[in-house]
């Protein structure tokens, strides 16, 4: 026993030795965790406001690069600029970008030089001569390949500022500059094929390297005496201000400094600047279309003709060439659509009384629907409705209205076949009708747009009821006039079922695509489901969930950013917050400034208490966009989600003054009178929304609610019926209808509202803990109604699905004494009292069922 004690006592004893080792291994963990801490200490600078907005590794995520040359480069190359000189191997193709002298030379002089207006104008001049030279003239649009002639106008321009205008059209100067670009491309992807070890033994075999050098000679051969000329002019006596005004004589007079000493040198020198810009231009003329599109869209005929219009024109402007202007305006006075782009282009440039001017002077609109429609459109922009409406008329073309009959004589045109005709008079004839048929459409169309911007003009004088008609006459005409079906929807001019009968009622079978009868028919099947999708989500669920199905799977719609706004709407409408926010952070995380989401994803953060991540999207609004409505609302639900309601009224009134048909921000408003307890005023402000926005059913059941805290139960009653009128399908609403019969002493009814809303409720898939206070009336109204069975059942559910409640326990308690069952009653009562000790309810009853219980067993 003494050497086992002992054997222990050495083993623990050596306590210096043991603290020893256990410091070096605190030390090794503090040295191994430094790194790490210093890491996460500065990733931590980041916001980071709960699990909800993100993490430590989150915040770890890379951004993907946008840009075609960013994404060429591997990910763990930071530097783009660098990553991108890499890309062109200078070690193996003998150009290097980064010349001082170069840089020196142009941000000292080459800026300069350009600021001055007669320097830019004498190229612009250069540039114009040679487009013209390149491609000629045209009376009419025409396709051409601009590759080559466009490479050799920018060699030109580039060499007019570095070589000056005697020598920048020199054929050697020109080919050389070109190819030795060219080449350098090439040779570079070539050897970017070969391993990083090979490269050095590969650019022997490679032949592009070979060329390029071929190049590189020839361009030196044309350079060195140029710049062998420029460097006797000072010896020959030439002054500063005599020398020639360009590139290649500033780095001749600045190379020294830079220790540049040779001709050839500064032959390499101008070799990288001619590189340079001739790429560079070249991929600014390959980006400047992708800016116009995105993924998924097209450019129309007509946008690219006003995107060369507009290039055309601004420079006129620039330089106040009037003689340039006046032939451009003469071209198009002798065609109406022509001028009619060219006064597009004034529009699209917020040149609203150019425009207006320009059709004026050739009396266009007179005789060319769509010049009227333009002309009203710049009165409208101008804020002048009145003026539009003098030009558009009061009365929309209700003749232009799909019927069967012209539908039957749609069909036949378009499926009219050249196979009957015989002849070169009969093909002539046949030209001229499809031609007549295509304007036809057009001006169809046009007067669609007209009754679209009638309605503006309405909806901007407050006479909604005719804004709505000139809406729905405008999509009656031309099936695609989007923005008219989208201001009715977005405006909620019309109740669910309206909405219903007239999607049903448009005639999407006058959607055609030529000579191609099925691709029409699905074009047609494919724009109804477009609008099933922007209709009400308290009718229809189910085609609405199968028009978002066929649209995502069918037509790879699925990240579509208006589809998933639909279907985040439907969640929210079944009360399935956290499923809508899901969608709407995603959205949002690909297009952070998408204001048309903002709305709905506000709307779930409020009601998911997430105040601090509304606390930063109110922020970053307020700093990036303050001329946006939804800022000025993310702010007010902002104040409204912490309880500050002077400050929420304030800036959801700042955000309806700026948009007076802004919905959100006038329900807002009146929610803060609500709160505050200010029936009166709120119910002020929900009779605005109800009339600003009369097929929505919400201000109604709000009007409702504010009467029933008033105890005006008749007008409380006749509120919701007029909401019921517009919407049978929202749970809400029949809820509050139930409890309005409640107080009125018609358990009955209510009972019955009650059950409604709650199948309702599980009709539309909606989350089941949402309506709990639903199934807690519907079991009140049971046993006001003295069916006590059926009340214990509802009121047991409602502890299944949310928890304990004293207040349920307490009513389940009363119904035991109304069934003469005290010992149960005080059985759920004492569960009640565990809940809330001070349930002064609970109390009371506990007290009578004892004394009753007490009663029962002295008769026993």
């Amino acid at each position: 026993m003494q050497d086992e004690h002992f054997g222990i006592r050495d083993l623990f004893g050596g306590t210096a030795l043991a603290r020893q080792i256990i410091l070096v291994f605190v030390l090794v963990a503090i040295a191994s965790y430094v790194p790490v801490y210093l890491s996460h200490r500065a990733i931590s600078k980041f916001p980071l406001v709960r699990k909800e907005v993100g993490s430590y590794s989150k915040r770890q995520q890379h951004l993907s690069p946008t840009k075609a040359t960013e994404r060429a480069i591997p990910d763990d190359v930071l530097n783009h600029l660098a990553g991108q000189r890499a890309n062109l191997e200078p070690k193996y193709t003998g150009l290097n970008p980064d010349v001082p002298l170069v840089i020196h030379a142009i941000k000292s002089d080459l800026t300069l030089h350009l600021t001055k207006a007669h320097n830019s104008h004498s190229l612009f001049l250069e540039v114009r001569r040679e487009i013209r030279s390149h491609f000629g003239t045209s009376e009419t649009w025409r396709e051409v390949d601009i590759h080559k002639p466009f490479l050799n106008i920018v060699a030109i321009a580039s060499g007019y500022l570095f070589l000056g205008p005697d020598l920048c059209r020199r054929p050697e100067f020109l080919h050389a500059s070109i190819d030795f670009t060219e080449g350098l491309f090439r040779a570079a992807g070539t050897l970017n094929t070969w391993t990083q070890l090979m490269r050095p033994i590969g650019k022997y075999f490679v032949p592009e390297v070979q060329t390029l050098r071929d190049y590189y000679r020839s361009l030196c051969e044309v350079l060195v005496p140029i710049v062998r000329e420029r460097r006797k002019l000072p010896l020959q006596g030439a002054g500063k201000e005599d020398a020639p005004k360009d590139m290649q004589q500033w780095m001749v007079r600045k190379a020294h400094k830079f220790d540049v000493r040779t001709d050839e040198e500064l032959a390499e020198h101008q070799l990288v600047l001619s590189f340079a810009a001739i790429h560079l231009t070249a991929m600014a003329a390959i980006n400047l279309p992708g800016r116009h599109a995105c993924l998924g869209r097209f450019l129309a005929a007509h946008e690219v003709k006003m995107m060369v219009a507009t290039i055309l024109l601004e420079p006129h402007e620039d330089y106040h060439d009037e003689e340039s202007h006046r032939h451009l305006s003469r071209k198009c006075a002798n065609d109406d659509n022509d001028a009619f782009w060219l006064a597009q282009v004034h529009f699209a440039t917020g040149n609203y009384t150019r425009a207006q001017a320009f059709l004026s002077k050739q009396d266009l609109v007179a005789r060319n629907p769509s010049c009227r429609y333009l002309a009203a459109h710049c009165f409208i922009k101008q804020s002048r409705f009145d003026e539009a409406l003098a030009i558009l008329g009061e009365r929309n073309p209700t003749h232009l209205i799909s019927n069967p009959a012209n539908r039957r004589k749609a069909q036949h045109t378009s499926g009219r076949s050249t196979a009957s005709n015989h002849g070169r008079a009969a093909a002539r004839s046949h030209d001229r009708r499809d031609e007549a048929s295509e304007e036809e459409i057009a001006n169809r169309r046009y007067e669609a747009a007209m009754c679209f911007l009638r309605g503006i003009c309405y909806a901007k004088q407050n006479a909604f009821d005719r804004a709505k008609e000139c809406y729905k006459d405008a999509v009656r005409i031309d099936v695609q006039c989007f923005e008219a079906f989208q201001q009715l929807m977005k405006n909620s001019l019309m109740s669910p079922d309206e909405e219903w009968q007239f999607l049903e009622s448009l005639d999407f079978d006058s959607i055609t695509v030529p000579g191609d009868p099925s691709s029409s028919q699905e074009a047609a099947e494919f724009t109804r489901m477009l609008y099933t999708t922007r209709l009400s989500k308290y009718r229809n669920p189910d085609a609405f969930k199968s028009a978002c199905e066929t649209l995502s799977t069918h037509y790879n719609l699925s990240s579509n950013p208006d589809l998933r706004l639909a279907q985040a709407d439907l969640l929210y409408t079944q009360c399935r917050y956290k499923d809508a926010l899901a969608i709407t952070d995603s959205v949002l995380q690909e297009d952070k400034y998408n204001f048309s989401i903002y709305p709905l994803h506000l709307a779930c953060l409020y009601e998911l208490r997430m105040k601090n991540v509304l606390f930063l999207v109110a922020h970053d609004l307020a700093d990036s966009h303050p001329e946006e409505p939804c800022t000025w609302l993310a702010v007010g639900i902002y104040y409204f989600a912490v309880d500050k309601i002077a400050e929420a009224r304030r800036y959801f009134s700042k955000a309806s003054m700026m948009d007076a048909h802004f919905g959100p921000a006038w329900i807002g408003f009146a929610h803060t009178f609500a709160a505050e307890g200010e029936h009166d005023q709120a119910i002020s402000a929900y009779s605005t929304a109800a009339r600003l926005f009369m097929g929505t059913h919400l201000p109604q059941v709000f009007l409702g609610m504010q009467n029933h805290a008033l105890n005006n139960m008749t007008l409380a009653d006749e509120f919701l019926r007029t909401a019921y009128g517009l919407c049978k399908t929202d749970p809400l609403l029949l809820n509050e209808m139930g409890v309005v019969y409640y107080h009125q002493d018609r358990p009955a009814e209510a009972a019955t509202l009650f059950q409604k809303a709650l199948e309702v409720a599980e009709d539309i898939d909606s989350d089941p803990e949402a309506w709990l206070s639903a199934r807690t009336n519907l079991a009140h109204a049971y046993r006001r109604s003295k069916k006590y069975h059926e009340a214990l059942e509802q009121f047991d559910e409602v502890l299944r699905q949310g928890g304990k409640d004293a207040a349920v326990f307490s009513a389940k308690g009363l119904i035991y004494m109304e069934l003469g069952k005290p010992e149960d009653a005080v059985e759920v009562l004492h569960q009640a009292l565990a809940i809330n000790p001070q349930d002064p309810i609970a109390t009371e009853l506990l007290n009578k069922a004892l004394e009753e219980t007490a009663g029962i067993l002295a008769l026993d």
